[in-house]
């Protein structure tokens, strides 16, 4: 009888185990994304920030720590340098605006003069590898939901 009970138990906790243990699909999604700042005072953007990010962004092996980067509402990206995605493939998503905030607008990606004035060369984005851009979940920009770059 004691040893009938046993099997119960292991068959209990087994059924439990799988129902609540989140599948590989559910554990990406919590760690896949990485909020990139635009400012650290929320007044003054920080030059190249989204570029710095992507391109340190890896773990030791060498591999992407994450597959997307979520930009922040009402912030502004400038970028004085090319963003470069050879070898790997690319999603950038904004936060969804507020349309009560003026300040919650969909982010902009910008291109700006270096610091000694020079032009960054005309292009935001190079790469060999897919660059997914989603504008923001309930906007459209230039007719486009999603606008996808190969």
């Amino acid at each position: 009888m004691k040893h009938h009970n046993y099997r119960f138990l292991f068959l209990a906790i087994l059924i439990a185990g799988v129902a609540f243990w989140p599948g590989k699909q559910a554990r990406a999604q919590q760690s896949d994304t990485l909020l990139v700042k635009w400012s650290d005072d929320g007044i003054n953007p920080v030059k190249d920030r989204l570029r710095d990010v992507i391109a340190a962004d890896t773990n030791s092996d060498g591999s992407r720590a994450h597959k997307v980067y979520k930009l922040q509402a009402g912030g502004f990206y400038w970028i004085t340098d090319v963003i470069n995605n050879d070898g790997f493939p690319l999603k950038i998503v904004g936060e969804t605006p507020d349309p009560n905030d003026q300040l919650k607008n969909p982010a902009v990606i910008q291109m700006v003069l270096r610091d000694d004035g020079t032009n960054p060369g005309g292009h935001i984005f190079a790469g060999q590898s897919s660059l997914t851009r989603i504008i923001h979940e309930r906007g459209i920009k230039n007719g486009c939901k999603v606008l996808s770059c190969r």
